[in-house]
């Protein structure tokens, strides 16, 4: 037989049926857990498959939230118009009884359709609208309720439910099969049914890649940034630290966990660290109170993450920038691996470092084995002085500063149109002569649109160039300290009492030794190093210094104050090295399956514990990030593979979960604190005032997300 619909009646949902608070739910969802999840990565993933990682990662996690709700509905009998994958427009979609098809499509109750036999009887039916709960038959079969769809924007999914629009609470349904007409157990069990998808998608993708196994960065001081807890702690580079309160971790402690117990306390007690030296089984313990970090205010030990000897996988192009910008490193490969320094063969970083630290400032020659092919070759590098983390300032070098260096010039940029090159050396800006880096940053930003005077030492020549500042006050130049030649830039007022100017060249150090100077002696100073050598090794002693033209020394004193500023500095060469990894793994589903389970709960209580911190202000807004900020992520950090997806997946998950079970309007958590109130009252909220704290949660929300993505986000697009 042929079926056809009864041109009397149009086949649309009833003025009961529709549900559009879902979609809309799903959406500022995604905006409140963004922040949170921009806040609790802490950088721990340093790859990420950009942006197939955002849409696939964030749409599969709310499709797994909805479909929470959805089979939870479906047990409980209630009427599901809607099940989508995506949001926005119908693309396709399927319905038992109806088939697939493309575009727009009914939703609703189905109606009673005529029948017409084939062999061109009489045409039959009643023209009547079927029962909500009725199902109408064709030739297909039985009209199902729901419309399974796929919809344009891939960011998630929702369901529509009869009877439940978080957008317009007046919007009930009266028919046994609406959301509202269940018993308020089963509509909890509904609302939470998403929160409790999200936590076992979580442990399913944690078991499964500790099972198959991923490399994480592990809990080794790499860095100890100046005058921190781990440093006054007595912790060195190299340390492993193994646990955290006395509580052993599943597997390896991994760095994001050390660094998150810092960020995550409260700041007013002390943390116990359990860690062994390398290469050494005994277990120390330190007690540690972590402090705010001077560069993004946030809590923390002072401990940076330790680097591995191989150079980071690069591509062609980033190769070649790399060397355009620093020289001195032509000749190296991607994923070269150090073997040795000066001869000396290196087995770690921390190896690695302390022989660095000892170079005095003299070219150290690496020795490099090629990935893959394995060929040995070296190369000889200048290192430099830098800051060690948590000092902002280039420190005074026994009340000195050296000039000014350019060590950059972008192409296009004023500076690159007068003629400035790499390695000129700043001698005059405007009228200030011998100007520190300060002092030129100063006044370029100070002349935005202008022409400034620019003097520079180009070898033995002094050449002078007028570039026009940019209107963002910028010259487009890199800037470095000429460590070369230790020529005075600026001095301290102790430095100036005693007789110390800017523009003078030092050419010895005296220091007064026993009869046959054991201790002393003269010191001839042929750069900054020597300086800061000599001022290490004689902290404490009262020295002379000599000058180019000038045949009275100058008396000083190496103070506690000048060795604390040498303290501050460090001898570094900057190479492209990658981050030490390890492999967490489980040799059993079992063991796996804890993992998974222990790290959903972590991150659980992290993302709480975000939450307090930033009621707390222990934890800055300016660390949070919306959409943007993590597709800015996704840009701009390297791609790590399939595993680091689905590690990036579950912790979505977890914040999600988390988020949405708060107790504020529009997500699930608002909705079960209603129900409660339902239950206790015997009877819901007046629809005005559910109306009302919707459209607040809404304005919120919003509000929220718009303030993160213009104050924290954006700046990252522009650069500032």
């Amino acid at each position: 037989m042929n079926s056809i619909r009864s041109p009397k009646f149009s086949p649309r949902p009833t003025p009961l049926v529709p549900y559009r608070g879902s979609m809309v739910r799903a959406v500022l969802t995604a905006l409140a857990a963004f922040p949170i999840l921009g806040f609790t990565l802490l950088g721990s993933i340093t790859g990420t498959e950009k942006v197939v990682l955002f849409i696939v990662g964030f749409g599969s996690v709310i499709f797994v939230h909805e479909l929470g709700h959805f089979l939870t509905a479906k047990y409980f009998k209630v009427r599901c118009d809607v099940f989508s994958m995506g949001i926005g427009p119908r693309l396709c979609g399927w319905r038992r009884g109806v088939g697939f098809t493309f575009g727009r499509a009914d939703i609703g109750p189905p109606m009673l359709v005529a029948s017409v036999p084939t062999t061109g009887g009489a045409v039959s039916g009643t023209g009547a609208q079927a029962d909500a709960s009725t199902s109408a038959r064709t030739s297909a079969g039985p009209i199902g309720e729901t419309d399974y769809r796929i919809s344009w924007l891939p960011f998630g999914g929702y369901v529509r439910m009869l009877g439940q629009d978080d957008m317009d609470p007046a919007k009930v349904s009266e028919d046994p099969a609406s959301f509202g007409k269940k018993p308020i157990w089963q509509r909890m069990i509904i609302i939470s049914a998403g929160v409790t998808m999200n936590l076992i998608f979580a442990v399913l993708i944690f078991a499964f890649i500790f099972r198959v196994g991923v490399n994480f960065p592990p809990a080794v001081v790499g860095e100890l940034a100046w005058n921190s807890p781990a440093a006054k702690a007595g912790l060195q580079i190299g340390d492993r630290v193994v646990s955290i309160n006395h509580r052993p971790p599943q597997g390896f402690l991994e760095f994001t966990q050390l660094a998150m117990a810092a960020a995550l306390d409260t700041g007013d007690a002390k943390i116990s660290l359990e860690y062994v030296k390398p290469h050494r089984k005994t277990i120390h313990n330190v007690s540690i109170t972590p402090v705010a970090d001077p560069n993004n205010g946030m809590l923390s030990f002072g401990i940076g993450q330790m680097l591995s000897l191989r150079f980071g996988a690069m591509t062609p192009r980033e190769l070649k920038d790399f060397i355009t910008a620093l020289p001195q490193y032509k000749g190296i490969q991607s994923r070269d691996l150090i073997i040795a320094i000066d001869s000396i063969p290196v087995h770690g970083f921390a190896h690695f470092y302390k022989i660095l630290q000892q170079c005095n400032g003299n070219p150290v020659t690496l020795t490099l084995e090629s990935h893959g092919t394995g060929k040995i070759h070296q190369l000889t590098i200048q290192p430099t002085l830098e800051t060690r983390d948590w000092v902002n300032h280039f420190p005074r070098i026994l009340g000195m500063k050296p000039r000014c260096r350019v060590v950059m010039v972008e192409p296009g940029t004023p500076a690159a149109k007068v003629g400035i090159r790499r390695g000129d050396i700043v001698v005059r800006v405007n009228a200030s002569a011998h100007p520190t880096i300060s002092n030129l940053q100063r006044a370029v930003r100070e002349n935005p649109g202008r022409q400034v005077l620019l003097q520079v030492l180009r070898g033995s020549k002094v050449l002078t160039f007028h570039p026009t500042v940019s209107a963002k006050g910028l010259l487009g130049v890199g800037l470095g300290y000429d460590f070369a030649h230790p020529v005075i830039a600026a001095v301290s007022r102790r430095a100036a009492a005693a007789g110390i100017l800017p523009g003078r060249t030092i050419t010895s150090m005296v220091v007064p030794g026993g009869p046959n100077l054991a201790s002393g002696g003269i010191f001839p100073i042929k750069n900054w190093f020597d300086i800061v050598t000599l001022g290490r090794r004689f902290s404490g002693q009262a020295i002379d210094l000599s000058f180019t033209g000038h045949h009275r020394p100058v008396q000083l004193t190496i103070s506690n104050h000048d060795a604390r500023e040498l303290s501050k500095l460090k001898y570094a060469i900057n190479l492209p090295l990658s981050a030490l990894m390890q492999l967490q793994k489980s040799h059993s589903i079992v063991g796996a399956a804890k993992m998974g389970f222990g790290h959903t709960m972590a991150w659980i209580v992290r993302t709480y514990q975000t939450l307090f911190g930033l009621v707390g202000r222990t934890v800055p807004v300016s660390q949070l990030h919306s959409v943007l900020g993590i597709v800015k992520i996704g840009y701009t950090i390297e791609s790590r593979g399939f595993t680091y997806l689905l590690f990036f997946l579950g912790l979505i998950s977890v914040n999600l979960a988390v988020i949405n079970f708060l107790p504020l309007p529009i997500v699930d958590g608002g909705l079960f604190l209603m129900l409660i109130v339902e239950k206790i009252r015997g009877k819901p909220l007046p629809v005005q005032v559910q109306t009302a704290i919707q459209t607040v949660g809404i304005v919120l929300l919003v509000a929220a997300f718009l303030f993160i993505t213009i104050h924290n986000d954006l700046p990252m697009f522009f650069g500032h």
